[in-house]
């Protein structure tokens, strides 16, 4: 069902399809329904299980017996459960390259599969509070077109099966980010890093294109020409030509980024591999540093109390550090402010008016 709730200053919380969305002075906090978190814990009996940090790790196929597939009744269960976390990932960037990977084994999934999506309900009963933040730069002129740009990367040969490589993709719109994708390069298999680079480069392009054109037609914004980040020298320099060079071995389809380029409908730039939000989309991360350190570039926020204590201590430390975005530097999804960050807390545990909680109602 859905509710919404007004409050002074025309504030208010709303549901939509288990969606839960906190509005909080200009910007909008949502958080995924826990209903397919719990029908992922429950069904794997994970209730009281140690909380993970991390969303997957690297499969282990080395160990005698990991290969096995599962038998008919854990199949079942296993592709219930990556049904329900492939619905949750929509809302949650930080877990859609676990899922991906798990979704590729649905046809006949096997005990080191089982081990990683245990792992995934784990790091779900650890983060049921992580919300997705909506909210327009801070540094942005209203009056002149909306900046529109895609961070894209590539994992070469990131599966140890049939080395095909993976495609991180993060568009950012005026400081939201309105898609992630991490999908598994189809075709022949990338013959250099340079080529994955190449084809990811390509997919983000297009799905840029194609949002610009959403925003243009379907809602009237006017959306600047759009920038797309890449970490890979090699890449933005196939990019900036025309024709395959040396590359011949590569498909036409791949290089249809040369002709955006050439008609300046599309910018490519460089930023450094550690500042790129879409390396989170191609690879399993390996502490829990990385994985808090790339959720604001996924425009994910931890919505608890502990993690206001954590954003206040955050913003104190940034505050001499704080430097004013201009059209040509990268856009990243914005943060909240301690204000909004406090408003959706207190909201969120029912202390502020609007809440759900308050009024009694309950979620279907």
């Amino acid at each position: 069902g859905e509710y919404e709730s007004s409050e002074k200053g025309g504030k208010m919380s709303s549901e939509f399809l288990g969606r839960i969305k906190y509005s909080v002075e200009d910007s909008v906090v949502t958080v995924a329904n826990d209903k397919h978190i719990e029908n992922i814990v429950n069904k794997l009996g994970l209730e009281s299980a140690k909380p993970s940090v991390l969303p997957g790790k690297k499969l282990d196929l080395n160990t005698p017996g990991s290969q096995d597939l599962l038998e008919q009744d854990q199949k079942e269960l296993y592709a219930t459960c990556v049904g329900s976390a492939i619905y949750l990932s929509s809302d949650r960037a930080d877990i859609k390259f676990t899922v991906k990977e798990l979704a590729r084994r649905l046809h006949a999934p096997r005990k080191c599969d089982m081990v990683i999506l245990k792992m995934l309900a784990r790091y779900l009963l650890n983060t049921r509070h992580f919300g997705h933040v909506s909210k327009l730069s801070d540094d942005i002129n209203k009056s002149e077109p909306l900046p529109l740009h895609g961070f894209t990367d590539s994992d070469w040969a990131g599966c140890e099966l049939t080395r095909k490589s993976t495609t991180g993709t993060v568009l950012v719109l005026a400081g939201t980010v309105v898609e992630t994708t991490s999908v598994t390069q189809q075709g022949v298999p990338a013959t250099s890093s340079r080529e994955a680079e190449v084809r990811a480069l390509n997919k983000c392009a297009q799905d840029l294109m194609y949002v610009k054109q959403l925003c243009e037609v379907d809602f009237g914004l006017e959306i600047d020409t759009p920038r797309v980040w890449c970490d890979s020298t090699a890449a933005l320099q196939v990019s900036k030509r025309i024709g395959v060079g040396k590359m011949r071995h590569v498909d036409i389809s791949h290089l249809v980024i040369q002709e955006l380029v050439s008609m300046k409908k599309l910018i490519v730039n460089k930023v450094l591999g550690t500042k790129n939000p879409a390396n989170t989309l191609t690879k399993h991360l390996s502490t829990s540093a990385e994985m808090q350190e790339s959720l604001q570039g996924l425009g994910v926020v931890s919505v608890s109390k502990d993690s206001l204590e954590n954003a206040v201590k955050s913003k104190l430390r940034a505050v001499a550090s704080v430097q004013q975005w201009r059209a040509w530097k990268p856009l990243t999804a914005q943060t909240l402010t301690l204000r909004q960050h406090q408003g959706v807390v207190l909201r969120r545990s029912g202390c502020l008016a609007g809440s759900y909680q308050e009024r009694g109602e309950h979620r279907s």
